[in-house]
């Protein structure tokens, strides 16, 4: 049987090794809305994985710079 929590890591791919750098800097300096000490990349909340999977989304298929995903998620979720 597997483990799953916060030592698990997302799989996802990336079409540039500057781009996934990128996903890790931004999931590791935003907090997690739900547990404010935490950051993105050390939260197993649901509510944290979904932030992973949009900061991914943002980063690899919208094309957003950092600037613009801080701002995304800023408008949506706030501080």
């Amino acid at each position: 049987s597997h483990a799953w929590g916060a030592s698990q890591v997302d799989v996802y791919e990336f079409n540039s090794p500057a781009e996934e750098a990128r996903y890790r800097a931004l999931i590791a300096e935003l907090r997690c809305p739900k547990c404010l000490n935490t950051n993105l990349a050390g939260s197993d909340a649901p509510i944290a994985q979904d932030l992973r999977r949009t900061v991914h989304r943002l980063v690899t298929v919208e094309g957003m710079s950092d600037g613009e995903v801080r701002a995304f998620l800023q408008a949506r979720y706030g501080d």
